[in-house]
């Protein structure tokens, strides 16, 4: 609904006529004035003989009509709406690889490029863009360290949902969040490689009811339980007091969880769950940096 201004031709001269509260309606087969809404704002018409004119409500003629053909009861008038010379209008329009990687929390460009190639309907890319562009954010926030030597550990080539799960901590951050966390969780199904992500303020305290949440997801994604009464077969972890305490171990223990732990400042054992944690922490940098957000919403990032 809008205003339109109407240019109305009544005999030899020419009024300039405001409409208010018009309906838009582009389906609509005729532009239609109302009389009944004419005569609610104090106008009058007159007809007869196969004319019609309304007037205003001081006596000027404001439009003037003959009855048009055909079998609808309408009136044809003369009159012409105002060209506007100035229009503001919102469009989305491509995206470039930059805008792309930027809005999908800066990703590598082989997985956007998978994502475009079918994964996803309704990408619409810039062919013109650049796509071996530098990110400086991505730069900043990824720098790492060489990697881990191969490990002789191997992870079993087929697994169901929950057969293994690793989790970790990182922590805790540099910047109190909003909410005051400090810390977070993740539990991560090997087969699936469907992440689970708690955070807390403390580094303990919350692990049992942490990994109560991943059970109960993991549940809605697979309808085979094991005989234990727990979807969650193995848990591997490192050996950190949110872990290694009497109450994580009772609840793995009544659950029936077996609880493997990995050797000592070798982090590279628990290889997934390390590696996430840098992947989300590396991410959410990236996106703090290149929106300028503060620091303190770090959580709502790695969310």
């Amino acid at each position: 609904r809008g205003s339109i201004k109407l240019n109305c031709k009544v005999g030899d001269e020419v009024q300039t006529v405001w409409l208010h509260d018009v309906a838009y309606v582009p389906g609509a087969p005729h532009n239609l004035l109302s009389l009944a809404r004419a005569d609610s704002v104090g106008c009058k018409f007159v007809g007869g003989g196969g004319a019609l004119t309304v007037y205003a409500p001081d006596g000027r003629a404001l439009m003037a009509g003959r009855k048009a053909q055909g079998p609808r009861e309408l009136y044809r008038m003369a009159v012409a709406p105002v060209t506007i010379d100035q229009a503001h209008v919102a469009i989305l329009g491509k995206r470039t690889w930059e805008e792309f990687h930027k809005a999908m929390g800066h990703v590598n460009m082989a997985a956007l490029k998978r994502l475009r190639a079918g994964l996803a309907d309704g990408i619409e890319i810039d062919e013109t863009s650049d796509d071996s562009f530098q990110c400086e954010p991505c730069i900043r926030a990824k720098q790492h360290v060489k990697p881990f030597p191969a490990e002789a550990t191997r992870t079993p080539e087929k697994l169901e949902i929950g057969e293994i799960v690793v989790s970790d901590v990182w922590g805790p951050a540099q910047v109190r969040s909003v909410r005051g966390y400090f810390y977070f969780m993740t539990f991560t199904d090997l087969a699936s490689r469907f992440t689970c992500v708690n955070f807390s303020a403390t580094k303990s305290g919350w692990s049992v009811g942490a990994l109560k949440e991943c059970e109960n997801i993991l549940r809605r994604m697979s309808r085979k339980m094991n005989r234990t009464g727990s979807l969650i077969m193995c848990l591997r972890i490192d050996n950190g007091t949110e872990y290694i305490n009497k109450e994580f171990l009772a609840y793995c223990k009544s659950q029936g969880i077996i609880v493997e732990t990995t050797a000592p400042h070798s982090p590279s054992q628990n290889g997934v769950a390390e590696r996430l944690n840098r992947t989300l922490v590396e991410s959410a940098r990236a996106m703090l940096l290149a929106r300028e957000v503060p620091q303190r919403f770090w959580p709502e990032a790695i969310a």
